[in-house]
């Protein structure tokens, strides 16, 4: 379980913004992609913060319980991208890659909010 004490807003940020990244890389051929990476989103690490720690911190805050809804989100939409890209559908997996530019934005934006809040 990762502690609210130890958990690292700016990494979490720059985690999902890498991901998107490789995702990118991956649907464009540059880049393979392993699919041990397309863990649930209660087994990365944001996903155990959000089930453990952030819960018990934040759990009654709007933020919290959007953050688990957007984070869900990314990782479903990921999911298709990658079966989208496997399967030949190049066109559908950069569609799925433009609709989780605002589910990594607003990931950041609940995530700085959080952090504002800790105390």
């Amino acid at each position: 379980m990762v502690s609210i004490t130890n958990f690292d807003f700016a990494t979490a940020k720059l985690n999902h913004l890498n991901w998107r990244s490789r995702l990118r890389a991956y649907v464009s051929g540059k880049q393979g992609l392993d699919e041990s990476e397309l863990l649930s989103h209660h087994e990365c690490n944001l996903g155990k913060w959000i089930d453990g720690a952030g819960l018990a911190k934040y759990g009654k805050t709007a933020e919290m319980k959007e953050l688990a809804t957007v984070h869900e989100k990314l990782h479903r939409i990921s999911k298709d991208i990658v079966e989208a890209r496997k399967a030949g559908k190049t066109e559908a997996a950069e569609r799925g890659l433009v609709s989780l530019d605002p589910l990594t934005a607003r990931i950041a934006e609940l995530l700085d909010t959080m952090e504002a809040k800790r105390a």
